[in-house]
């Protein structure tokens, strides 16, 4: 999975903040289930979290290594999520939630498992579809 960086600011009080955000052209439409990156970055945004977030699971949550005198490993998804969320412009952050069925189907399209629905956070109904067309 490749993506292509695609540089933002933004400005929150009297600093600007420089971004490097992933663009992920290989998923939009008509090849993938993403909408286009211009009109809808949020998408891109939440496939990114999914991305990252199920790496996290994985490494720190399902299955930690944990050596004798250290302490456990802990993840905050939710932060993560916000985060994200604030790069890619969307507000307030729950509104990246309604790209979870395009993401979901480019998740089976590539044929990985996705995050389990206790991470997958301000999620749409299932009768939702975000594809365009």
């Amino acid at each position: 999975m490749t993506g292509n960086v695609v540089n933002k600011r933004r400005k929150v009080g009297n600093l600007v903040i420089h971004f490097s955000l992933l663009r992920f052209a290989e998923y939009e439409t008509p090849l993938g289930w993403l909408p286009n990156f211009e009109q809808e970055p949020g998408a891109h945004g939440l496939f990114y979290y999914s991305l990252i977030g199920k790496n996290t699971y994985d490494d720190i949550i399902n299955d930690p290594i944990v050596y004798e005198g250290d302490l456990d490993p802990v993840a905050d998804l939710w932060n993560l999520f916000k985060n994200i969320a604030f790069m890619y412009g969307v507000e307030p952050p729950d509104q990246m939630g309604r790209y979870w069925s395009a993401v979901r189907m480019q998740w089976a399209q590539i044929g990985i498992t996705l995050l389990p629905e206790k991470y997958q956070f301000a999620k749409e109904p299932a009768n939702i579809r975000t594809r365009r067309h």
